[in-house]
């Protein structure tokens, strides 16, 4: 307010020498004083009505203020009358000017209210200068030049509130822009940072599938060997049956058959061993297979999650991380069913190692109790049927176990496939992101600019 005040001083201080108001003058402004106080509240209420409905649409409800208006207008008209221009006129000023700019209607209530007086204040001269046209004339103008100092002090005052508004605006404008500039890079910076992460979660991913891919093909290999060893196991075994068969029809030749027993128990036994360990390096593969899904379920998890945090630009990779997350599942239910398939192959070992150890005994017991060769050979016929059995068993899983390997690999492919995908999205997300913040800082500079 105080700051106001100041400028209707310097506005009001300004304007005085130029309209010339002399002691004669202003003596006929404080003659035409009653004139004004006896008209112009009358005037006021018309012309605020007017306004109102004329421009009803442009300007504040002034019905329920009407009377605080009229007040506040006929006590300025009072005032400027009075001719002394001092404080209380300034006051004036400042108190006319809020009610104008609170009703929206400005300097063009007071020219009109103006322009209404005119009519009392020149009959009242026309009476005083009946025989003087030229003082008439005279009287009218120092009228109109305190009339225009008024209102050009008026205009002057909203010119510069419209001045201060704008400036105001500006500066909210630049504000404004700044803190949109700051969030949208936070925002931005947040996106780039998330591909990141993401590109990398995804090179991760790639290089563990290229692992599971290495470690399917060492488990289809070691599938494979133990079939070969169970078809050695099967070949073997048959040698042993015929071997018992002739110690049945022939006691000459039992000794003979007996240390030939005993070597191809024991390379029974060094084969069945073979196996087992087979059994043994397999199960560690499936093991590891079984760790890579479960982290290749984790990753998939992440990548989702990070895709959620990436709003609209991350749905097409939310549906290529829950693909990813179902082939893991699946790789994971073939990894326990390898698993549960080399754990009955170690089983069968393990039974066929006890079996082999067990004829190796009785082949050694038979050297020295040739009385019981033909109840031993009978034995020894049926142990080596069963064995013949397992390897047949074991040749199967080892078969399964291939099929399943086949399947791995074939659902590694895919992880490594989507995984080159979703590192191809991070790249786009990655560039995207560049692009949105130089066009933050071309909208800013364009607002800058505005």
């Amino acid at each position: 307010m105080t700051a106001l005040i100041e400028i209707v001083r310097h506005e009001i201080g300004k304007r005085l020498p130029m309209f010339a108001l002399d002691h004669k003058t202003r003596s006929l402004l404080r003659w035409l004083k009653p004139v004004v106080e006896k008209n112009i509240e009358r005037l006021c209420y018309l012309d605020y009505a007017r306004a109102l409905a004329v421009h009803a649409d442009k300007v504040a409800d002034i019905s329920t203020r009407m009377d605080e208006m009229v007040a506040c207008a006929s006590s300025h008209f009072s005032v400027l009358f009075a001719a002394n221009f001092d404080e209380e006129y300034v006051a004036s000023v400042v108190r006319f000017r809020n009610i104008e700019i609170e009703s929206s209607l400005g300097a063009r209530s007071r020219l009109s209210i103006a322009m209404r007086l005119l009519e009392p204040i020149a009959l009242v001269l026309a009476r005083k200068n009946r025989f003087s046209p030229a003082g008439m004339a005279r009287d009218m103008e120092i009228v109109g030049r305190v009339f225009t100092l008024d209102i050009n002090t008026t205009i002057a005052l909203e010119q510069q509130k419209l001045s201060d508004d704008g400036a105001a605006r500006q500066i909210r404008l630049a504000e404004g822009a700044a803190d949109f500039q700051t969030k949208m890079r936070e925002l931005n910076q947040a996106v780039y940072d998330s591909s990141d992460r993401f590109l990398k979660s995804a090179d991760r991913a790639s290089q563990m599938s290229e692992a599971a891919a290495h470690e399917t093909a060492e488990v289809s290999s070691a599938a494979r060997r133990t079939q070969e060893s169970a078809a050695v196991t099967a070949s073997a075994t048959e040698e042993l049956s015929m071997a018992a068969a002739e110690i049945g029809s022939t006691m000459e030749r039992n000794r003979d058959i007996a240390v030939r027993g005993v070597a191809d128990a024991l390379r029974l036994s060094a084969n069945v061993e073979s196996l087992g360990a087979g059994a043994n390096q397999i199960g560690s593969v499936v093991g590891l297979i079984a760790a890579i899904a479960a982290q290749t379920n984790l990753l998939a998890l992440n990548a989702a999650i990070e895709a959620a945090r990436a709003g609209p630009a991350g749905r097409g990779f939310a549906v290529i991380a829950g693909e990813v997350k179902a082939l893991a599942g699946q790789t994971e239910l073939a990894t326990r069913d390898i698993s549960a398939q080399i754990s009955a192959l170690q089983a069968i070992a393990n039974g066929s190692i006890l079996e082999v150890k067990s004829i190796s005994a009785t082949i050694r017991e038979m050297e020295t109790e040739m009385r019981s060769i033909s109840e031993l050979a009978s034995k020894q016929s049926a142990a080596t049927a069963l064995i013949y059995g397992d390897a047949a068993e074991v040749s199967t899983i080892a078969e399964g176990t291939m099929t399943s390997a086949g399947i791995v690999k074939n659902a590694v492919g895919i992880l490594h496939e989507t995984t080159g995908q979703a590192r191809d999205l991070a790249k786009q997300l990655r560039l995207t992101s560049v692009e949105l913040d130089s066009d933050i800082g071309d909208f800013v500079g364009w607002l800058a600019i505005t």
